[in-house]
């Protein structure tokens, strides 16, 4: 039997201000089912899950969280799976300060313990 668990990840930040996507920290090591990024940078941002494609947009000094499982009826279908880098970009506005952080709320999956025998 198995027992699912969710759990922040590491909080992960950057502030190397890049007109090119660089890694949001490390990659996820398990699935996410929602995040949070907080841009406190006095520039946009630009987040992908592929390096190549932008995914999301995020003001200046604003903050955007997403929830994979809202309202779903099938809550097991909607993660986004482990091994999945974000990546992050100077928006239209170029940053000069600030950091951008981001938060993952991820699920593991353990071997459930049977219960000693008395």
């Amino acid at each position: 039997m198995f027992s699912n668990k969710a759990s922040y990840a590491p909080l992960r930040s950057n502030s190397a201000y890049s007109a090119t996507y660089v890694a949001f920290g490390t990659a996820l090591a398990n699935p996410c089912v929602a995040f949070n990024v907080t841009n406190t940078m006095n520039g946009d941002a630009i987040i992908s899950l592929d390096g190549v494609t932008d995914h999301l947009y995020i003001a200046a000094n604003s903050y955007f969280v997403w929830d994979l499982r809202t309202n779903s009826p099938y809550l097991g279908d909607l993660m986004i799976p482990q091994g999945t880098q974000f990546y992050v970009k100077n928006g239209p506005t170029t940053p000069s300060s600030g950091v951008i952080y981001l938060m993952v709320l991820q699920v593991t999956t353990s071997a459930a313990v049977a219960p000693a025998a008395s």
